[in-house]
């Protein structure tokens, strides 16, 4: 992953609304990337971006405040035993594989009742711990309770 900050020179009173900014990639022997920069509060914005593909990576930044248009910078991408991030499986259409084409299986369960501040409601927590950290990739619960008083 590569990530770089930058900081705006305009005043905004809501530069999340105001201000746009993305850098245009020139990747290694393909074709352009965009991507967005997003605001990190005040006035700073980063660049974040998981290149797919080993080499040289140069980028330059177009946004509407003036501190932030026209920026550049570089940075050389290695190869990597890492398996990468998520993206769509090219062999199985509605599954996914990580960025070196291993499957990714994508595995989870549901705890309706997982934050919930009443003992009878809270049957799934208890549950939820005690599974083994490589059972499930992803655990789905609801954020509020509907217990009522």
């Amino acid at each position: 992953m590569f990530e770089a900050s930058f900081r705006a020179t305009g005043s905004y009173e809501n530069p999340y609304l105001q201000v746009a900014a993305e850098a245009n990639f020139t990747r290694p022997g393909s074709a352009a990337w965009k991507v967005a920069l997003f605001w990190d509060g005040g006035d700073r914005w980063k660049l974040r971006v998981s290149p797919d593909v080993a080499g040289q990576w140069s980028f330059t930044l177009a946004s509407n405040d003036p501190g932030l248009n026209g920026r550049s910078g570089a940075f050389l991408c290695m190869e990597s035993k890492r398996a990468g991030g998520l993206r769509p499986s090219s062999r199985w259409p509605g599954h996914f594989e990580r960025q070196n084409g291993a499957p990714f299986w994508f595995m989870g369960d549901t705890a309706w009742a997982y934050f919930t501040d009443s003992a009878e409601d809270n049957h799934n927590r208890p549950q939820a711990e005690r599974l083994p950290p490589s059972a499930f990739r992803l655990h789905r619960c609801k954020p509020i309770s509907e217990t009522q008083r």
